[in-house]
């Protein structure tokens, strides 16, 4: 898909190197299994995740101690489902604990990691339980290696049993939080919160940062927020937030609309669910585009999750019953495989949404819910199905060998030109035969190069990464697996300087043959600002936020401008003769006052000649 507004230049480099080869010849490996530093039956971390870069977050929503803040006491186990979240990162080739994060206010209950995210060096943690299930929300932010708590956000209208925090999404100085049960009969933008005749209707919150200081900038609701008696539309149970774009997912929506933008008034469809996009100007909000599944069904519960990457969002249908498999293949509107599951994916040209994939596993299987859990980031989409069945392990094994009850599985989409295909179905190292229901897949992050899933109900008794995962002792203790893809020798170099959009990312894409096109795809810039592309033989690593930032001396350099949109595509085409082994360093410096020293280092790129 082409991004509207986007520059395009075209750059011819004197060596050659290696790029995107095709998943089928890649080398598809676990990097990590993580696991709690302490370890207690039925915490269930790994029912939330979140990864960017190098940073991966993990919640643990029943973690029992009554510590609070950074690195407290992990063993005073007297605050039952407290919560925690845990802070991993990657340095060189392997993952390292870095933080435990609790509430500063920790109270038995609260719930606290149930939801999770990071952008950069901001980590955002739900706790939809804390006082009497009102909600909170917890903002920690890490300098050099260390994290500490900067802000604890709050609904506007808090009341108890909204579950503020139930989802949160952080995307450099903006957070959205969900919260599915609150009760006012509002609708559209900053509309009035007072009236609470519309129970469990929802809500999200808009939050922004200025130095360090969050101030709540919009309150969200549906277009069309349903009456008493029964409203229960959810809305806010998920939510995903990318530079000025917020989706909002709610999955008791009742429409029996279709598409984008149909009409929104007749519930012909119980719970069928739905999803709004809004998008921000200056520092004002409005509705973009309302959602629906191209097959509308009741019970397909659209919207229970959503993530968005720039033009792209994707949406979670865990109740569909569709009897096809792969992308856009079988008929929609067959509903012989219930409780299946099904994502779609709709992409943004100007400001038109339009559906481009409606997407199933490849081994489509009743009650699978596919759809759980959804995560986009820029060409790339995985997808959990916590409840898929096989006992194969690691990537791409046997799909129907269905004797490992709930183990769950996770699969992987490459956008290539205008086309959505699977490249990877990924389970499990450690599936356990029969009543596995480790529930792998009920969570999913991509970042660059790298799946995390979660599998929240594994009953291993490891601790920390790569511990040993034989013992099936600890029930429901769950676990993180975190797997490369393998769509190097495009290696994404972890660390740069976050500006006004958090982290810039540099990505690579194209192929392996000399005089072949390629390009480098740079998304999360700041918009209209000078930029610079440096590209070198050498890198120069200095130790940053716990791994290598790469300081480039100029090769290449090629000023120009990034466009409205944060996003750049810079084509060009691998030369031949270069000698085998010939390594290529790039990396983008854009000036940006949100950043240090006001210019913002997009992460890295190293390629290498096969």
């Amino acid at each position: 898909m082409s991004r509207p507004g986007r520059r395009r230049a075209r750059l011819l480099l004197g060596c050659a190197v290696v790029l995107g080869a095709s998943l089928a010849s890649a080398q598809i490996v676990q990097l990590g299994y993580v696991k709690p530093m302490t370890l207690a039956t039925f915490d269930n971390f790994g029912r939330s995740l979140s990864l960017s870069g190098g940073t991966l977050v993990v919640g643990s929503w029943g973690e029992d101690s009554a510590a609070a803040g950074v690195n407290g006491n992990q063993l005073d186990n007297s605050a039952l489902q407290a919560g925690a979240a845990y802070v991993y990162v990657h340095v060189g080739e392997y993952w390292y604990f870095q933080a435990y994060l609790k509430a500063s206010n920790t109270e038995a209950g609260d719930s606290f990691g149930e939801s999770v995210s990071v952008s950069g060096d901001t980590i955002v943690v739900g706790a939809p339980g804390k006082d009497g299930g009102a909600g909170a929300v917890y903002v920690f932010v890490r300098s050099g290696p260390s994290w500490s708590q900067q802000a604890l956000l709050a609904a506007s209208n808090a009341g108890a049993g909204d579950a503020f925090g139930r989802s949160v999404s952080v995307s450099g100085d903006t957070v959205v939080v969900g919260a599915p049960g609150e009760a006012s009969s509002a609708s559209g933008v900053n509309g009035n919160e007072g009236d609470d005749s519309a129970p469990q209707a929802g809500a999200a919150y808009v939050f922004v940062r200025s130095g360090s200081t969050w101030s709540q900038q919009a309150y969200l609701k549906a277009s069309n927020t349903a009456a008493a008696p029964s409203p229960d539309d959810q809305f806010g149970a998920s939510v995903a937030v990318s530079g000025d774009t917020v989706i909002v997912g709610a999955p008791h929506e009742d429409s029996s609309a279709t598409g984008v933008d149909g009409n929104g008034s007749a519930d012909g469809a119980p719970d069928s669910g739905a999803a709004w996009v809004f998008v921000r100007s200056g520092s004002t909000w409005t509705q973009q585009a309302w959602l629906k599944a191209s097959n509308t069904g009741a019970g397909d519960s659209f919207g229970c999750a959503v993530s968005a990457s720039l033009e792209v969002a994707i949406v979670g249908a865990t109740g569909e019953d569709g009897s096809g498999t792969g992308v856009n293949s079988g008929n929609e509107a067959s509903n012989a495989v219930l409780n299946s599951g099904a994502a779609y994916v709709f992409e943004r040209s100007g400001a038109a949404w339009s559906q481009a994939a409606y997407v199933k596993a490849s081994n489509t299987g009743a009650g699978d819910a596919f759809g759980t859990a959804v995560s986009a980031e820029g060409a790339l989409i995985a997808i959990g199905a916590p409840a898929e069945d096989s006992l194969s392990t690691g990537a791409n094994g046997n799909q129907n060998n269905n004797f490992a009850f709930n183990s769950g599985a996770a699969y992987l989409f490459r956008r290539d030109e205008a086309a959505w295909t699977q490249l990877a179905y990924l389970k499990a190292s450690n599936t356990v035969t029969l009543m596995s229901d480790d529930a792998f897949g009920s969570s999913v992050a991509v970042s660059y190069d790298t799946v995390a899933a979660g599998a929240p109900q594994e009953d291993s008794s490891a601790t920390d990464v790569n511990g040993q995962q034989g013992d099936q002792s600890a029930f429901d203790s769950g676990a993180v697996f975190l797997i490369d893809l393998g769509l190097d020798p495009w290696l994404g170099i972890t660390h740069g300087l976050a500006g006004i959009y958090g982290e810039p990312a540099l990505e690579g894409f194209g192929t392996l043959e000399a005089d072949s096109p390629a390009s480098l795809v740079l998304t999360y810039a700041n918009p209209s600002a000078a930029c610079v592309l440096y590209v070198s033989l050498q890198s120069f690593p200095v130790l940053f936020k716990g791994g290598p930032l790469y300081a480039f001396p100029t090769l290449v350099s090629l000023p120009m401008f990034t466009p409205p949109a944060g996003a750049l595509t810079l084509p060009f085409t691998w030369p031949s003769g270069v000698p085998a082994g010939t390594m290529l360093w790039f990396q983008f410096a854009i000036s940006d006052l949100a950043a240090i020293k006001k210019v913002a280092l997009s992460t890295g790129l190293k390629a290498t000649t096969p």
